[in-house]
């Protein structure tokens, strides 16, 4: 009778015992995994998605992968940003431009207050990136839609007031929009481009039109609502619903806008998001195209990711100190401070750099061109030129220098040139090796009319591997890492193995957690294997093969500093990071 109520006692005493040693156990494998791996810097404003104007044109704002930048009108200056954990993929400001509503890629919706530069509210809606999000015109509102066809009310505090449910299933509700005077609430969705509205008093639908676009904008005094999307646009009187305006003509049509205090409009092209301020004296607009958005009467370039075209750098690299890391985009070499983020010179370089390769010590570098056919060497310190090769081809497809630093190589192609670039046709293909020392040529290959898809020195020998898969040795020769592409499946299946160079010997073979695998790279001391897939990369133990670390939000290119206690990544929206380490 005595002993049992000491036996629970005992009990409870292990249990808690058991709890706290594991929640200790939990804390510090938490600790030792942050160590292992902190948070990296991130380089460069990213993929622009979207942006808004202020109702006084002072601001703008713009959101993208890199997160929220807010800027000054005058002067395009940047006042503030946040670097959302996700993508904003949709931004508006309240009426009086005190505050900045904004949705994430992971369905979060975010309210800033600008004067404290501080967010303000924050809630999941969805964990989809689709929908759009805008504020009613007194700010006590703000609406939000998905992609399953379904839009949601709020109060500015975040509560849920009102629900509507669209009759489509899977429907993304692509813009939001209130009448200026708050009596009426239009949206259109993505797939059928249905514009639908509804009166703010009874939430009644009052009026609905199939095939209307997939942007929407009122007219200042609610008269007016227009719509447009690829091939139409079109206006309706909001008081009678005739149908004023509709538009068809065979082209790309962006956003359609009204101006400022009055019922003209203007209609963006293709793949062109346009604003301008309530005064009309600044136009914005953004070319999803070339990923440029441009402000102050479009006569200067605000906003530009490390790579305009494909969001992503071409090339990156560690100078020889580990002081800077080289990010290649466009005609232009920039220097990013490793320690800080921040950009501290660039270099101009000719256009039409194909390809760059880096010495191990990072002390030179060569640059390939696609439009002459030539290599140029460049000192990493001086930031000039030392050698160049030409060539009789017209582009150099790609460049490795040996381990070693005494050899370079490139392959090279002869091109039959049509009218559309996408159709040139490759008539010849070879490689050549040159002696870095000497700048002589100690092996060229006959020209062929195939090429391997890649291509590197065996270990610190000037024998060129020709391969039709990526692989790397680390950098004592003791292994081979290689990626596999086993097309014979039902599907495409991609593939990391290691294995021991002198014995022969597969020590493991790690399938892609995704489609493919971009790029891989041994740190300097042989112990880590990172290998980049499309959305994430992961370090691999050497030679066990067990998984250390994944690195979500970035890609291809990969670069491990000389010291390798840091790694720098690309990622598909045009941001770098930087990783620091500590493995």
């Amino acid at each position: 009778m005595i002993e049992q109520p000491f036996k629970c006692f005992k009990d409870r005493h292990l249990v808690v015992t058991t709890l706290l040693l594991g929640a200790l156990a939990s804390i510090i494998a938490l600790v030792w995994i942050s160590t292992m791996v902190r948070t990296p810097i991130r380089i460069g404003q990213g993929r622009i998605i979207t942006f808004d104007v202020s109702p006084d044109g002072e601001h703008f704002a713009i959101g993208g992968v890199g997160g929220l930048y807010l800027y000054e009108s005058e002067g395009c200056n940047e006042v503030w940003r946040d670097e959302t954990e996700k993508a904003v993929i949709d931004v508006d400001f309240n009426y009086d431009g005190s505050q900045l509503i904004a949705k994430l890629a992971n369905g979060k919706i975010i309210i800033w207050d600008l004067q404290r530069q501080k967010r303000i509210l924050e809630i999941r809606v969805s964990k989809y990136a689709t929908g759009d999000v805008c504020f009613s015109p007194d700010g006590t509102l703000f609406a939000s839609g998905d992609g399953f066809g379904n839009v949601i009310i709020w109060t500015a505090a975040g509560r849920r007031l009102r629900e509507i449910n669209l009759p489509y299933e899977d429907v993304v509700i692509y813009d939001l929009a209130f009448s200026p005077d708050g009596t009426m609430f239009a949206a259109v969705t993505y797939w059928d481009a249905t514009l639908i509205v509804w009166d703010t008093a009874t939430w009644e639908q009052i009026y609905s039109y199939e095939r209307a676009g997939v942007h929407v904008d009122w007219s200042d005094d609610s008269s007016r609502l227009g719509t447009s999307m690829n091939g139409h646009y079109n206006v309706w009187d909001t008081v009678t619903w005739e149908h004023l305006v509709h538009h068809v003509e065979e082209r790309e049509f962006g956003n359609i806008v009204f101006l400022p205090n009055s019922q003209d409009f203007n209609v963006s092209g293709g793949g062109i998001q346009t604003d301008c301020s309530a005064d009309g004296q600044r136009q914005y607009s953004y070319s999803y195209m070339y990923e440029h958005f441009y402000g102050c009467n479009n006569d200067y370039k605000v906003h530009e990711p490390l790579d305009g075209y494909n969001n992503r750098p071409r090339a990156i690299f560690f100078t020889s100190t580990d002081q800077f890391l080289a990010v290649h985009y466009g005609d232009r070499l920039t220097f990013w401070d490793t320690q800080t983020g921040e950009l501290d010179h660039e270099l101009q370089v000719p256009e039409g750099i194909r390809t760059i390769a880096v010495n191990n010590d990072g002390t030179r570098f060569a640059t390939g061109l696609d439009t002459t056919g030539s290599v140029i060497i460049w000192d990493t310190e001086t930031m000039e030129q030392t050698e160049r090769y030409d060539t009789i081809y017209d582009t150099v497809d790609n460049i490795e220098i040996s381990p070693s630093g005494e050899y370079l190589a490139a392959g090279v192609m002869s091109i039959e040139e049509a009218e559309v670039p996408i159709f040139n046709r490759m008539t010849g293909y070879a490689y050549i090796t040159w002696e870095l020392a000497t700048g002589t040529i100690v092996h060229q290959s006959p020209e062929e009319n195939t090429r391997a898809l890649n291509f590197g020195f065996y270990l610190d020998s000037n024998e060129l591997w020709l391969r039709n898969f990526s692989f790397e040795w680390s950098p004592d020769g003791q292994y081979l890492a290689s990626v596999i592409d086993d097309s014979t499946r039902t599907e495409v299946w991609y593939a990391i193995s290691l294995q021991d160079t002198s014995t022969g010997d597969i020590l493991f073979t790690i399938p892609a957690n995704t489609q493919r695998i971009e790029d891989i790279g041994f740190n300097p001391s042989g112990t880590i294997l990172a290998t980049a897939e499309p959305d994430a990369v992961y370090l691999w133990e050497v030679p066990t093969g067990n998984l250390l670390r994944k690195l979500d939000q970035c890609s291809s290119p990969l670069v491990w500093s000389h010291d390798g206690k840091q790694l720098a990544t690309g990622s598909p929206g045009g941001l770098v990071y930087i990783w620091d380490i500590d493995l």
